[in-house]
């Protein structure tokens, strides 16, 4: 029913990282594929199982690297479209907001407090 990286999208969009404005209807099929593809634990959509957070590692490892270059390249302040091209990542499905909140959660960079990811995404590196 759903191919690996519309998977991806939906756990990404599920995870603590993407802020609401990317959320995606999660229709009851979807729900159910997820669930019946033990991605999510105990039939809870939203609770994570062994088998989607290493979808999510996975997707991490295989970029942060790359996403760090990216960052570096671009001048802070820049815009969240600005990044998804240069990632050659889509700005509708959150995959970039989640690569650059997991390197801020592993302390690569600090995303400033001012930051507003519709407009301005302002970063430094520590």
């Amino acid at each position: 029913m759903l191919n690996e990286k519309e998977i991806l999208i939906h756990l990404v969009h599920h995870s603590r990282y993407v802020d609401k404005h990317f959320e995606l209807a999660f229709k009851r099929d979807i729900a159910e594929f997820l669930i019946k593809e033990g991605y999510f634990e105990d039939d809870i959509p939203h609770k994570f199982s062994d088998k989607a957070n290493l979808v999510l590692n996975n997707f991490y490892e295989e970029n942060k690297e790359d996403v760090t270059q990216v960052l570096k390249k671009v001048k802070s302040p820049f815009s969240y479209e600005l990044i998804c091209k240069e990632l050659s990542l889509s700005s509708n499905d959150g995959r970039a907001e989640y690569l650059i909140k997991r390197l801020a959660e592993d302390n690569v960079i600090i995303i400033s407090e001012s930051t507003d990811w519709g407009d301005r995404i302002k970063i430094l590196f520590n």
